[in-house]
Order: structure tokens, then C-alpha cells, then sequence
């Protein structure tokens, strides 16, 4: 072109084609994009929310129907025979105190 301001003249190349596909591609993708969840009411965040958490319960469900061993408020048993709670002051004072304290107040481990 005939354009020259102080020196600079305008020059009018073309894109490269990979460029002018990709440009097309995406308007092609935006399109289809508006279609789908605009025009034809695809799933949006709040379905696909749900959708998500409906399968999460789920598979805590199978998870807890195959984890016979699984200790949750439910399954736990108050023991207050005093045989059991010397074992588990015992394991205690083997495993835990070490990070917890002696009084299990802490301020040792993380």
C-alpha cells in the first residue's frame, strides 16, 4: 500500500495458512461451542456438579461395603474393660507418644 507516515511504510503481507485454519477452526469450535450448551441446554457446572458427587457417593458406598475393617462412627465400640485399656495405653506409650507427648498434648511431631 501507499501508505508512509514519517518514514514508515504500511506493508500488507498474508498469514500463513496454518494460522488463518486455526482461526477458522476456532470460530468453527465456538460455534458448535453455543450450540451445544447454549441453544441445545448441555450440561452445565452445577449438572455436572452433581453429576460428580452422585459418583463420589457412590463409590464411598462400595468402598465401605468392601473395607470390613473400616472404622468409622458407626463401627466403633467403646471398650471400658480395664484389660483392654492397659493394650491400648500400651501401644500408646510404643507408637504414639513419641510425637504426642505423654499426656497426648503434642507440640514434638508436625
Amino acid at each position: 500500500l501507499d501508505h508512509n507516515y514519517d518514514g514508515i511504510k504500511e506493508l500488507d503481507n498474508k498469514l500463513p495458512p496454518w494460522w488463518l485454519y486455526s482461526f477458522y477452526a476456532s470460530i468453527i469450535y465456538a460455534a458448535g461451542y453455543m450450540a451445544y450448551y447454549h441453544i441445545f441446554d448441555g450440561d452445565n457446572q452445577v449438572t455436572e456438579y452433581e453429576t460428580e458427587m452422585l459418583a463420589a457417593k457412590l463409590a464411598v458406598e462400595e468402598y465401605k461395603k468392601n473395607a470390613p475393617d473400616l472404622v468409622d462412627a458407626e463401627s466403633v465400640v467403646l471398650l471400658t474393660d480395664a484389660g483392654e485399656l492397659e493394650k491400648g495405653a500400651a501401644l500408646y506409650q510404643t507408637n504414639c507418644m513419641a510425637c504426642h507427648a505423654g499426656d497426648g498434648g503434642g507440640g514434638i511431631g508436625p
